[in-house]
């Protein structure tokens, strides 16, 4: 028996499914499974779960959610989530998930970061040209893993939770790559920085 209900809608050419209860349940074939796919087996691969009124989450469906997006990514396609309750934010940042899924506060958010490109787009178009490798190294203020948060005043209405990411990549550039948020972005960015080793 599920504890939750999905609803699906159109807005533009992203499919929102609207998710209510516990999500609790998901092993094996199932609701949250199947609501994925519809759309998904249609051609529609790009896809948005509102979380708002989800108030728990176990570890069955954690592992639907990380299934859908590693066979949306495969097949061209983004999953977004929107809404996290300071609950499920927090889970999201202790099991490192928040550098897995592209999480957004609102909906609106999150349905005009489907017009920006994926990473490898993001990275293939801004990366240097061929000699960088004879430019002087950056200086080093990050490293892959390392958590960076930004200034309150570049992303207010945010909660720290909501600030924090981890570094994907340093660029020779000296910019960084971060999971789960797109661009490039320089040290002054962020609050002060647990520096590389």
């Amino acid at each position: 028996m599920n504890n939750f209900s999905v609803k699906e809608r159109q807005v533009g050419d992203v499919t929102v499914l609207d998710i209510q209860g516990k999500l609790k349940g998901c092993g094996g074939a199932g609701m949250l499974r199947d609501a994925i796919n519809r759309p998904l087996g249609e051609g529609r691969d790009r896809i948005l779960l509102n979380l708002a009124k989800v108030s728990d989450i176990d570890s069955s469906c954690l592992g639907e959610l990380i299934g859908s997006h590693s066979e949306l990514n495969r097949k061209g396609g983004r999953l977004k989530i929107a809404h996290l309750s300071r609950n499920l934010q927090e889970l999201m940042m202790f099991t490192n998930l928040s550098t897995v899924f592209n999480i957004h506060g609102d909906e609106a958010e999150a349905l005009k970061a489907f017009d920006s490109p994926p990473y490898s787009l993001v990275e293939r178009r801004q990366a240097p040209p061929p000699d960088a490798h004879h430019a002087p190294p950056p200086t080093v203020w990050g490293a892959p893993g390392t958590g960076v948060t930004f200034r309150a005043e570049l992303m207010r209405d945010r909660s720290r939770m909501l600030r924090t990411f981890t570094v994907k990549e340093l660029l020779p550039s000296g910019l960084v790559v971060l999971n789960g948020i797109d661009g490039e972005f320089a040290e002054a960015s962020f609050e002060p920085a647990r520096r590389a080793a």
